[in-house]
Formats: C-alpha cells, sequence, structure tokens
C-alpha cells in the first residue's frame, strides 16, 4: 500500500508483468495438448518443473492483487470509496470501476450471442433446441447441420478452457451447445444484446472521463481511479490467464499419470520434487498419496511444512474453530457489486456438482463463485455470496451480464437454505426472506 501511494507506476507495473507473464505461461504450455504423449520421462519432468517455476512467478504477482482486495484489506475499494465520499460521488463507484477491455469470459459470451442467428433463422433447429438433450443435438447436427456444427466447433477449439478454473472439466461442443439451449429457450435477442453491449462499450469511457472532469480531485485520486478501473480487470483477467495454461497443463499431467500408474487426482498430489524422483526411478509412494487425497495440512511455521494422515486430523481439531451457531435472520447486508433488483427461490451453488439444481429465475446463494459455476450464474435472477469484495469474480461476472448482485454478506450460505424465498435489493446491498 505504501509503494503504490509512493509510487503511481506501481500496479501498472504490476498489471503489465502479469499480462507478459501469464501470455508466456499459455504459449509454453499450448505444445502439450499434442505432443506431450511423445515426450520422453526426462523432457516431462523438464517441462513440469519449468510449468512450476513459471506459475510459482505469476502467482506471486497475482498475490499482490489478492492482497489489496482481500477479507478486512480492501484499500483499493477503500481508497476510490474515500475520494468519492468526499466529493458525494458514491454513485459513480460501479461505472469508474468499469473495465473498457473485456475478459475472455466476455469474448466468449459475445461469440455465442453471434452463434445465434444461423440457428434462430431454421425454425426446426430452433424447435430441436428446446425439446433435444445436448448429446441428441450433437448427433443431429453433426449429420445434417455441418455449417452450424463448424461453428460450434471452432468455438469449443477456441474457449474449451475458458471455464476450466484448476482442474476442469474442460469444455467441449456439448457443454457449448447447452449455453444455446439455454439462451434459445429464455428468447435471447442476439442483435438486440450485441448493440446494447456496443453501445454501453461506446459510452462508458465518456461517462468515466465527463464524471472525473466534475470532480474536485489532484493527480493521486486520479490515479487511484485509473488504478482501481484496471485492478478489477487484472484480477479476472490473471486467473483466466492461468486458466488457460492450467487447461493445456492438463495434457502434460496426464502423461505423467500414466506413466506412473496415478489418477489424475493423485497426480496432482505430487510434490515437484517426488514427481522428479518419480520419473527418474518410477517409484511412487501410492500410500502417501491416497493419504494425501483425504486430508493435507501444508504451511510455514516458520519453515515450510506439510501433514497427512493422524498429525494433519489432529492438526485440524486443534486450530480450527468450528462455526458458530447463527440464530435465525431474516435480513443480511453486503456490498453492492452490480445493482438492480430481483425476487426468486434461493439456490445454494458452491461446485459444479450443484448447478443441476438450477433454474432460470433463481437466486443463487454461494461462499464465493468462480469461473466453472457460469452455467449457473448464467440463469440467475441475483447473485449473493458469504465472501467477496468488489473485485472478486461475482462482482466482475454480475457486471458483465448486468445480474443484480450483493458480496460479502458472510453468512448466507448459513442462513439461507434451498426453497427459501428472498428479495435482493442491490441498490442498498439489502437481502431479505419473503
Amino acid at each position: 500500500m505504501a509503494k503504490i501511494k509512493s509510487n503511481s507506476k506501481f500496479l501498472e507495473n504490476v498489471y503489465k508483468e502479469i499480462e507478459k507473464l501469464g501470455k508466456q505461461q499459455a504459449a509454453a504450455t499450448k505444445p502439450f495438448v499434442k505432443r506431450a504423449h511423445a515426450y520422453s520421462n526426462q523432457e516431462l519432468n523438464f517441462h513440469y518443473q519449468n510449468f512450476i517455476a513459471s506459475n510459482t512467478e505469476l502467482y506471486s504477482f497475482g498475490l499482490i492483487l489478492s492482497l489489496l482486495d482481500f477479507q478486512e484489506t480492501t484499500f483499493i475499494s477503500d481508497e476510490l470509496h474515500a475520494i468519492l465520499k468526499k466529493n458525494k460521488a458514491d454513485k459513480y463507484f460501479n461505472i469508474l470501476t468499469s473495465s473498457w477491455r473485456d475478459t475472455f469470459n466476455k469474448q466468449q459470451e459475445i461469440a455465442i450471442l453471434k452463434m445465434l442467428p444461423p440457428i434462430t433463422k431454421n425454425k426446426k433447429l430452433v424447435s430441436l433446441f428446446k425439446k433435444e438433450d445436448s448429446a441428441k443435438l450433437e448427433i443431429y447436427l453433426k449429420k445434417r447441420e455441418k455449417k452450424i456444427w463448424k461453428i460450434i466447433s471452432d468455438h469449443t477449439r477456441r474457449y474449451v478452457w475458458v471455464h476450466y478454473v484448476y482442474e476442469g472439466p474442460a469444455g467441449d461442443e456439448a457443454y457449448f451447445i447447452d449455453i444455446l439451449k439455454d439462451y434459445i429457450r429464455r428468447g435471447i435477442n442476439s442483435a438486440k444484446e450485441l448493440a446494447k453491449y456496443k453501445e454501453a462499450k461506446k459510452t462508458l469511457r465518456i461517462k468515466q472521463e465527463e464524471i472525473i472532469r466534475r470532480l474536485e480531485i489532484n493527480n493521486y485520486e486520479k490515479n487511484i481511479i485509473g488504478v482501481a478501473r484496471d485492478f478489477v480487470f487484472f484480477k479476472a483477467y490473471r486467473r483466466e490467464l492461468q486458466t488457460w495454461s492450467y487447461y493445456q497443463m492438463e495434457f502434460l499431467l496426464k502423461e505423467i499419470a500414466k506413466r506412473l500408474h496415478l489418477s489424475m487426482k493423485q497426480a496432482r498430489m505430487m510434490l515437484p520434487e517426488e514427481v522428479r524422483l518419480a520419473l527418474r526411478t518410477g517409484k511412487v509412494n501410492y500410500n502417501l498419496l491416497n493419504e494425501r487425497l483425504k486430508l493435507v495440512v501444508y504451511g510455514y511455521k516458520p519453515e515450510r511444512f506439510y501433514l497427512v494422515g493422524k498429525p494433519a486430523d489432529d492438526f485440524t481439531k486443534k486450530e480450527i474453530k468450528a462455526e458458530e451457531k447463527i440464530k435465525k435472520v431474516n435480513k443480511l447486508s453486503g456490498e453492492v457489486a452490480s445493482p438492480g433488483k430481483a425476487k426468486g427461490e434461493v439456490v445454494i451453488i458452491n461446485a459444479p456438482e450443484d448447478m443441476k439444481k438450477m433454474k432460470a429465475g433463481n437466486i443463487l446463494v454461494s461462499f464465493s463463485t468462480n469461473p466453472n459455476l457460469m452455467p449457473a450464474i448464467r440463469q440467475a435472477a441475483a447473485i449473493v455470496t458469504d465472501e467477496g469484495g468488489l473485485t472478486c469474480h461475482a462482482a466482475i461476472v454480475s457486471r458483465e451480464l448486468g445480474i443484480p448482485c450483493v458480496v460479502g454478506t458472510k453468512i448466507a450460505t448459513q442462513v439461507l437454505k434451498d426453497g427459501d424465498k428472498v428479495e435482493v435489493d442491490a441498490e442498498r446491498g439489502v437481502v431479505r426472506k419473503l
């Protein structure tokens, strides 16, 4: 924080380094998709160790962004709120922190909208997209609608990784067909949505510049506004760049797992030095990996340590306090991440396997969202989270999609349950049980 205040270019340089390192890592892992099976054990280890080193460096820069907006530490948001409050301009926070650049997720959403017209012009296809499941549609499109199938396949190749996060699953043709089915069922007009987005993007910078001109602010305060806007973008963009390389890295991990007779989950539990030794000697401690799959504690106290089995169990019982039971609550408060209001039934979504519960118009309640929950997020009438600040994933995505969102309630997943009817007032940051 002191560096940001004393050096106006500090965070700007961090952003540049994140983009450079992220693109380098994505480029370095790209060959793994087609060539991992042809590498020798020595080459597998070489690429694996290089990835660990480059990802550690990239992660260290990304950590700067996380620590500036994490739980009680919200330096960027606090600085900007103070500037706006002084000028009685708090209502402009969302506008001023909206980025001019599109995340990969937003690029993918725009590409999906552009895929709709060739389908919606064909009444038979519209009927099939509304009635048939994705598997049957996939077979039909391959045989009867090869042009449409090529568009979907090209889109899949380009964005297969976009919601992968750390360990997938990656998107396939059926995954993107499901998104198209959802848009068609909801009667999304792609021309209107694209025009609305184009107009919004065109006027955003004009609005931001106009607001800044009206505010009586000094150079430091102007810099904080620019830093905050870029901060929102790069917090998501850094994760996306890593997601891209994580997806490509999966092919290298699969080859390592295959040669060492491991499952992917077991392979992900190996430390770098263990991978090096195993690829050289073929020796693997399977029992240790299985213990790690059950429970592992990793940290510094003050030196690096990790615990498995009974020591890990004892550590968690001693160090991790049980959550206090919360009395009945009918009203929650948090921060407005994306304005608007909505009413609906609560669905608790914390992991991809929870998404089968989601129906269009539900209120999505989560501890915190991430990109692999996008199919559910897209259907939500509003989003409510326990954790997160104004630059968290839920905040960024809700703004991109125009969904009301309240973040940082701390207790939403504890006091709300599936089926509860609530009203989300994302103008004031309030969630009420009905």
